[in-house]
């Protein structure tokens, strides 16, 4: 902590071409964030639900000027909101908006320079706890939640006993539920969402969707794909469903902002089809995994962005809006790649009940930073389960802390 009375703070992505430096007055901490699951957090980034540190009244400067960027620092409006991503790992790390007058008032009055209303990825900022052991953040509530549609997204696999929102407003309060299938009435679907959810389980396609619309995909069911009797373990035992994970490890973490990355696991890339890859083309076109790496000028090829997180790791985002798309595990050889989820283009009560089904463990829970947090995913994802077996695992679940490596 500062003679100033502020801590000063940092975001950094994966490669670290991205890093920003913040302070916040001390008596500011810890700060608030809200688990947003809304359709364009998930389409922008690929995953279920993003974590941000809502900094807008506390920041006394802007990080910099939206018309004139850092330099690799790329920018993507959907709505009201700009997010802004690394084009080199593909990490979004802030996002900003236009404050109203009531906001400019507000500020005005707090005396802050800064213009715009700012908000941090969570699984990017460093440190995340104080030199007193304190939360730099703390999670108040889930944002977005529509139990109808999407069975509460990423918050059914949540049971951290926060409150759940429809929207924004906090007077749409949802009954909390760790499944949100109980036979109450905020959880059942409207005939619009029901006529839709009965028309994604019975498809023969699982369509995904950026939130640009530059990649639209289709997975094909389980059981037309033939594979290797080791990878059989990818699909259900009738067949059906693909299987799904959340992985909370560094590298997901500093590639999506969040801990925790949520993607489904199919056996090959070569039964992935562009949706209307062709002019005038009344069925989807199948692509290898080379023309999926074409050229995004061409218009009958997906051009993704590729980073390696690592050696065996390579991972496809879309160049437009930032949304991660899978990644290949070259470990694995070329025939398993993960999608990320939030790119469904169906509701997720469709999806978790006639396409996906939970994988029985989850790794690499040991590098998750937010250790309360790791023990709800534990209960979430795998009740049954301790997904921590070994005394070294419980170990670094309880003690890791990640470290910010500055270039």
């Amino acid at each position: 902590m500062s003679s100033t009375g502020k801590v000063t703070l940092y975001a950094q992505c994966h490669c670290k071409r991205q890093t920003f430096e913040f302070e916040i007055p001390s008596n500011q901490f810890p700060i608030r964030t809200e688990l947003c699951h809304c359709d364009d957090c998930r389409k922008v980034t690929g995953l279920l639900g993003n974590d941000f540190l809502m900094v807008r009244e506390l920041l006394q400067k802007d990080f910099f000027d939206p018309s004139n960027p850092p330099k690799g620092l790329r920018s993507f409006t959907p709505s009201r909101v700009t997010w802004w991503f690394c084009d080199e790992c593909g990490c979004h790390l802030i996002q900003h908006s236009q404050r109203n007058e009531t906001e400019a008032k507000n500020a005005k009055e707090k005396g802050l320079e800064a213009k715009y209303n700012w908000y941090v990825f969570s699984g990017i900022t460093y440190p995340d706890r104080l030199p007193n052991g304190d939360r730099v953040w703390e999670r108040r509530k889930h944002s977005w939640v529509r139990p109808g549609r999407d069975l509460g997204g990423l918050a059914r696999f949540m049971p951290d006993g926060l409150p759940r929102y429809a929207g924004t407003d906090d007077s749409k309060l949802i009954p909390y539920s760790d499944t949100f299938t109980e036979d109450r009435p905020e959880y059942r679907p409207t005939k619009e969402e029901q006529e839709a959810i009965e028309k994604a389980s019975k498809a023969d396609r699982l369509p995904l969707r950026c939130a640009c619309g530059y990649v639209k995909l289709s997975i094909k069911r389980p059981i037309e794909i033939v594979c290797d009797e080791k990878f059989k373990r990818l699909r259900s035992p009738d067949e059906q469903k693909w299987q799904f994970k959340i992985c909370p490890c560094n590298s997901c973490r500093t590639t999506g902002g969040f801990e925790g990355a949520t993607g489904l696991f199919f056996p090959s890339l070569d039964h992935i089809e562009r949706l209307n890859a062709e002019p005038h083309s009344p069925k989807p076109v199948g692509y290898t995994l080379e023309k999926l790496q074409g050229d995004p000028q061409k218009p009958n090829t997906v051009g993704l962005a590729t980073y390696y997180s690592s050696e065996n790791n390579a991972r496809r985002f879309c160049p437009n809006c930032g949304a991660s798309v899978w990644i290949d595990f070259k470990d694995m050889g070329t025939a398993v790649a993960s999608t990320y989820m939030g790119l469904l283009d169906i509701p997720l009560r469709a999806a978790f009940s006639s396409w996906l089904f939970p994988a029985p463990s989850l790794k690499f829970l040991q590098f998750c930073r937010d250790r309360d947090l790791a023990e709800i995913l534990r209960k979430g994802f795998c009740p049954e389960d301790d997904c921590s077996s070994t005394e070294e695992q419980k170990r670094m679940v309880s003690g890791y802390t990640g470290e910010l490596q500055l270039i």
